[in-house]
């Protein structure tokens, strides 16, 4: 940084003070690791049904966002960490709603987007396919070769791979769900908020997710363009602002998940849960102005 300009890449305390987060990180990464844990305990511990098998790909999609978001602040990259944050919470939220009742049904309606899906996608590699000349149409407008997509060897898997898939849906539980534009919808629910409300995270929703869904639709010029000041000044890229209440955010909606997992599956881990939980409050400890006090998930 010379003659008064800022580092469009690095805040000072992004990297200055940098060193300051490393205990709230190790507490994250202790949250993952016990998450990561008790989700292979438990799967060692039963035989995976349809719902099992939903309930372990959400909790490791919940996982994978949180790990990511360690990773991510540990370059000081809080406004890349918020992207991973939605997705961790919309994660979470199926696994919580799911769990709150109807758990096979709804695990069903999930499963049954999710093959669809699926099958949808190995079908693109077919030109024989709706879908695979669909993908030839949009190739030969951008004057792109479909070579590479539709070569015999590739061809030849994914007929098989599509008559496999055919064959299960048959006679799989999920072949009755109706099919719909999102998979909770074939469950009742119409959107994103009537599902935080349902599982009791309305509150999460309207402070924190909608605020996120900012940063992934890059519409929150906030965050990247200081707005009304002359000359214009442009954020930096990797900045720890926010990173207090991301954690805020992020840890309990990972400790919850954790609870109703052990009360429905594994019961033998509430005094482990419950001491990671009592580690909790020593992440009030970020208190650096430069980079938490006063700011907010909901103010960016």
């Amino acid at each position: 940084m010379s003659g008064g300009i800022v580092d469009p890449v690095h805040r000072s305390e992004s990297v200055a003070d940098g060193a300051k987060i490393d205990a709230e990180r190790k507490h994250l990464r202790e949250v993952i690791d016990y998450g990561a844990r008790l989700v292979e305990r438990w799967v060692g511990a039963i035989t995976v049904d349809y719902t099992e098998a939903c309930l372990c790909v959400l909790t490791g999609q919940t996982l994978a966002m949180a790990d990511a978001i360690e990773v991510l602040l540990g370059a000081g990259t809080t406004a890349a960490a918020r992207v991973n944050a939605r997705a961790l919470f919309e994660a979470q939220l199926y696994a919580q709603w799911i769990l709150a009742k109807d758990t096979d049904h709804r695990a069903l309606c999930w499963w049954a987007h999710v093959k669809r899906r699926e099958r949808a996608n190995v079908a693109t590699l077919l030109p024989s396919t709706v879908e695979g000349q669909e993908v030839s149409r949009l190739f030969a407008a951008a004057h792109l070769s479909t070579t590479g997509l539709h070569d015999s060897a590739k061809q030849s898997l994914a007929q098989a791979e599509l008559a496999r898939l055919d064959q299960r849906a048959k006679v799989a539980p999920w072949s009755s769900i109706k099919v719909t534009k999102e998979w909770f919808q074939g469950a009742g629910v119409q959107n994103i908020r009537v599902l935080a409300a349902d599982a009791g995270q309305e509150h999460l929703y309207v402070c924190f997710y909608k605020p996120l869904c900012r940063d992934v639709h890059s519409s929150n010029p906030e965050r990247w363009l200081a707005l009304g000041k002359t000359p214009g000044h442009v954020e930096p890229i990797r900045t720890l602002r926010g990173l207090r209440p991301l954690l805020h955010f992020v840890i309990p909606l990972l400790y919850g998940l954790f609870r109703t997992l052990t009360d429905r599956y594994l019961a033998s881990e509430a005094g482990a849960l419950k001491q990671q939980i009592a580690a909790w409050p020593r992440l009030t400890a970020i208190r650096e102005p430069s980079y938490s006090d006063g700011v907010g998930v909901a103010e960016a």
